[in-house]
């Protein structure tokens, strides 16, 4: 019979987060400073882009390679070069589930999220894409409604 310590150090744990204890009252709707200020403001998205493809393995030349781009393309992109901008959605189709539960990790890290396990991994990788999906579509759109009003 397994205990309660073999499930919390279990190989298919991401990473642990230290317990409260039992005798001290948190408040689970508190939040750490300003809670109107953007939590992901200071997050350089390059860094935690080129984290996640080494923690998964991948060179900035795999990637590349993977979402069928050459390697200059894919260094303009993450430069902000000439206006380029990182294709959110060519990663999504193209790079693998290693990239993207390291690129979640990077993400949840500044949020105070604890990721705990793989098949939460998955669900918050997949809200995180379905929100991500959300926001592309509302700026196409109203991208479209911007150039319309130009014309």
């Amino acid at each position: 019979m397994s205990s309660s310590l073999d499930r919390v150090t279990s190989s298919r744990m991401l990473r642990v987060a230290d317990t409260t204890p039992a005798n001290l009252h948190v408040d689970p709707h508190a939040t750490r400073g300003n809670s109107d200020a953007p939590p992901l403001r200071d997050l350089d998205i390059v860094a935690a882009v080129g984290k996640a493809l080494a923690a998964s393995g991948l060179s900035h030349k795999d990637a590349a390679a993977l979402m069928d781009l050459d390697k200059a393309h894919w260094s303009r992109q993450l430069n902000g070069a000439d206006n380029q901008h990182i294709s959110f959605q060519r990663m999504v189709r193209s790079l693998p589930r290693a990239f993207w539960l390291a690129l979640l990790h990077e993400l949840s890290a500044p949020l105070d999220v604890v990721i705990a396990s793989p098949d939460i991994a998955d669900r918050a990788m997949h809200q995180l894409l379905l929100a991500t999906e959300a926001a592309c579509t509302y700026a196409r759109q109203d991208r479209a409604l911007r150039e319309r009003g130009r014309r």
